[in-house]
């Protein structure tokens, strides 16, 4: 399965104890703004800093031909684009730019925890790792008490 991902999304995927596995099965596709920006994170020895240098191993750069009528962010913006253009799944953790754009063209986006979810639904991540995984994510993000980590908290709820 292919995914137009945008920072967010990848360097969170990244923070996973699974990414290797993740890319194993599934391929990102990403724009020269993300590029852009996952260059400026690895410019820090810190933990995104290094997972900026891992994920732009693994993607593949794309470029869509025509950008979307929304007023967002250039990376968010070029990577709902070429999600929309080549119908692929558009990874955001970006939750402002995906409501506007849920409000304004009806385009879907998924968080980044939607991978672990098809990858747990795949049976390629137990439960238990599914949750560790989340939880891990949301740990190393800060995301301990955001609305994606409850997003994820409801979403393990329901299996």
């Amino acid at each position: 399965m292919k995914f137009a991902a945008d920072t967010g999304a990848l360097l969170s995927l990244a923070c996973s104890d699974v990414f290797e596995l993740i890319v194993k099965h599934h391929t990102f596709a990403a724009t020269d703004e993300v590029i852009k920006e996952l260059k400026q994170f690895a410019l820090y020895e810190d933990l995104l800093g290094r997972k900026a240098k891992e994920v732009q191993k693994t993607i593949e750069i794309e470029k869509p031909l025509q950008l979307l009528p929304l007023n967002i962010e250039a990376a968010e913006l070029s990577i709902f684009s070429l999600g929309k253009e080549n119908k692929y799944i558009i990874l955001t953790d970006d939750a402002h730019a995906a409501r506007i754009a849920q409000e304004r063209i009806k385009l879907q986006t998924k968080p980044s925890f939607f991978v672990f979810i098809l990858m747990y639904n795949q049976k390629r991540l137990s439960k238990e790792q599914l949750i560790h995984n989340i939880n891990l994510v949301a740990k190393q993000r800060k995301w301990m008490t955001g609305s994606l980590y409850e997003y994820a908290q409801k979403l393990i709820e329901t299996i």
